[in-house]
């Protein structure tokens, strides 16, 4: 008798066979709904995300055109012991300035996003934390995009600004609810399945942007959201952004990590970004913030970068708008940069005027200034500061304390350098409240007198001379002491130039001054400039100085070489590089009068002592008169000067001239 095999095994079969399909058929209706879901999330995520749109600017731009990869690092100085941090790390890099936090480990932040669960990134206004979450959002959307990072999971992306949502449901709707919701607008009603499925399954990516800017009424019943949202889906990845003197730890299980102040290369790509094909003008600035040290602490941010790159486009002459420059970057954190994204803070110093809110800070800045240069402040003396200013604002001195919190919480001017000391956030900042300080005391002259030696008094005496009504008297007092008459020693002409060089700095920032004076105070120089040489030669010296494409560097001749040769070359440098980057149409004649009448003079041969003298005035020039310097650079050659300096001298300057310049 056969045995029925198949007939035995028939129905286990056939049961097998159709769960089969039946799986399959789920997985691919699975798949397919996957992919609905997706496609639509991502070109509603992307379209809000891929453009941005910081203050100032006129339009939106891409945000992958100016965005650069954010570090970020998980030491949080505000929160340690200034003497913890310090006696941690290797002696930090102090500047003549401001004291820098060194030797800070950073990693880039979507590595470390990526390979951590639960981050809170944290940073001052404008340092870039919405910027970096749209852009992991943006990746998540965009194969290319996600190529470019550091990422190595695809994930889900949500992105939910934190303001929005409280205004939306006041908190009474969970956050998976809320997720569901948006997503059903442009799907259907499968959609809290799907988006608990996602969560459920560690596929999403949930970002969180400005929990600072959720109002204080709500932000308790927000964090719990969040909390529901981070126990209930262990699997899924929640990044949230805040301020960082605003944030409270909501778990233990979140990281936190602060964005680290632009790199240098951070700074050119997002400089080259905004300026596009017009590379000149990126170039030019470029080479602006590395010659002013002020306004390089702008780049800490994107924010104030951005602010810079506005302002440089449409009126090339920073030095001459240096001041109007930080009052628009004052405002931006006073007022303008949370009007911007339509948020207003409710708390006692939102109050206060804009005049009022200034005066504290020129209170501060102005106090530690006169003492001893500090640059950073203990709480209890910034405190006691704030409630000088309260007493005399009606405001009771107790609420110093509190107004403190706020000041540090509101708009990123005054931060905390470590858990018991404030600083400004840029120290030119310091310097532009200490000038405002000291004019609205009227003592500008009376300290500047005291302290022209310090070379960090140099940047609030630019600002003094700019924002002054009347500055001749410190002009008068500035040419006075640069002045290289008798001086008969290379320190004490290095302190001259240094004298000369803020002289210069001063004149360029648009003084209020007669044209009579101002041309006079030029001819100081030039004439001041010659006189330098001549101490220089009479020390056994003769520095040539030759054009290359990024500024002006000095050769030198000497027979009697002294250990302070350096010291005064370096100032005589920094002059000539100024002059060169920013001309003054005053100085350039004055100075080319000179050169000519010295090129063109009597007899065949030149004597070295003309011969460098007429270099160092015409050299700094050449950016605002190439064909005339040009024309007295080969009148020099003309005279068979090869003998007195080396002949490469003068041709690589001319060779410049002539693929830069076409002279």
């Amino acid at each position: 008798m056969e045995i029925p095999v198949i007939s035995w095994l028939d129905k286990p079969i056939k049961h097998a066979v159709w769960s089969l399909f039946d799986d399959l058929n789920k997985a691919t209706e699975a798949m397919d709904i996957f992919r609905k879901y997706r496609r639509n999330h991502f070109k509603r995520l992307t379209h809000s995300v891929r453009y941005i749109k910081i203050l100032g600017m006129s339009q939106p731009v891409l945000l992958t055109r100016i965005y650069s990869p954010a570090m970020v690092s998980t030491t949080i100085y505000g929160r340690l012991y200034e003497q913890d941090w310090l006696s941690a790390s290797s002696p930090p890099a102090v500047t003549p300035t401001r004291p820098r936090r060194v030797n800070r480990p950073v990693t880039r932040a979507d590595e470390f996003i990526d390979s951590h669960s639960r981050v809170a990134v944290l940073g001052p206004a404008g340092s870039g934390k919405t910027t970096l979450l749209r852009h992991l959002a943006l990746a998540m959307c965009d194969k290319e995009i996600f190529a470019t990072t550091k990422l190595q999971t695809s994930r889900f992306p949500f992105f939910v600004a934190l303001p929005s949502y409280a205004k939306e449901t006041a908190g009474d709707q969970s956050i998976v609810d809320y997720l569901s919701m948006k997503l059903a607008e442009y799907t259907d009603g499968y959609a809290p399945e799907f988006v608990r499925r996602v969560l459920r399954k560690g596929h999403a990516l949930i970002l969180f942007d400005s929990l600072d800017e959720v109002p204080k009424s709500l932000r308790a019943t927000v964090v719990d959201q969040i909390k529901e949202i981070s126990s209930g889906f262990p699997e899924s990845h929640i990044v949230l952004s805040c301020r960082t003197a605003d944030y409270d730890p909501i778990s233990e299980n979140f990281y936190e990590v602060e964005l680290s102040p632009l790199t240098s290369r951070a700074v050119s790509t997002i400089v080259e970004a905004w300026f596009g094909e017009d590379r000149e003008q990126a170039a030019n600035l470029l080479r602006h913030l590395r010659r002013d040290e002020a306004v390089r602490s702008l780049c800490e941010t994107p924010l104030l970068l951005s602010l810079l790159c506005i302002q440089f486009r449409h009126d090339l002459a920073l030095p001459q708008r240096k001041t109007e420059l930080f009052r628009r970057c004052i405002d931006a954190f006073l007022r303008d940069w949370d009007a911007s994204r339509g948020f207003r803070r409710d708390s006692v110093y939102s109050n206060l005027s804009d005049d009022r809110k200034i005066k504290i800070f020129e209170s501060i800045a102005g106090k530690f200034l006169t003492t001893d240069m500090r640059y950073t402040f203990p709480d209890l003396e910034v405190i006691q500061c704030i409630a000088q200013c309260c007493d005399l604002f009606g405001i009771s001195m107790d609420e110093a304390q509190d107004l403190l919190r706020e000041i540090e919480a509101h708009h990123g001017i005054l931060e905390r350098f470590s858990a018991d000391s404030y600083t400004f956030s840029h120290q030119s900042f310091q310097e532009y409240f200490s000038a405002r300080n000291l004019l609205a005391q009227r003592r500008e002259v009376e300290e500047i007198r005291k302290n022209l030696g310090d070379e960090r008094w140099a940047g609030v005496i630019e600002f003094v001379a700019a924002m002054s009504e009347d500055p001749g008297t410190l002009l008068e007092f500035l040419a006075e002491r640069s002045g290289m008459r008798s001086i008969k020693s290379f320190p004490a002409m290095a302190r001259r130039t240094r004298t000369l060089f803020i002289l210069y700095r001063c004149l360029s920032s648009g003084v209020n001054i007669p044209n009579e004076r101002r041309q006079d105070l030029y001819a100081h120089i030039v004439g001041s400039h010659s006189e330098m040489l001549g101490v220089f030669q009479n020390g056994g010296v003769f520095p040539l100085p030759v054009l290359v494409r990024d500024g002006v560097r000095y050769a030198y001749l000497y027979y009697r070489k002294r250990r302070t040769l350096n010291e005064a070359l370096q100032p005589l440098r920094r002059l000539a590089n100024e002059i060169l980057w920013s001309p003054s149409d005053m100085y350039v004649r004055g100075a080319l009068a000179r050169a000519t009448e010295m090129a063109y003079g009597h007899g065949d041969i030149p004597d070295l002592m003309t011969v460098t003298e007429t270099l160092g005035l015409t050299i700094p020039v050449a950016r605002s008169q190439p064909g005339e310097v040009g024309r007295i650079l080969k009148q020099l050659k003309s005279r068979r000067v090869a003998n007195l300096v080396p002949s490469d001298i003068i041709d690589e300057s001319l060779q410049v001239l002539e693929e830069d310049f076409g002279a």
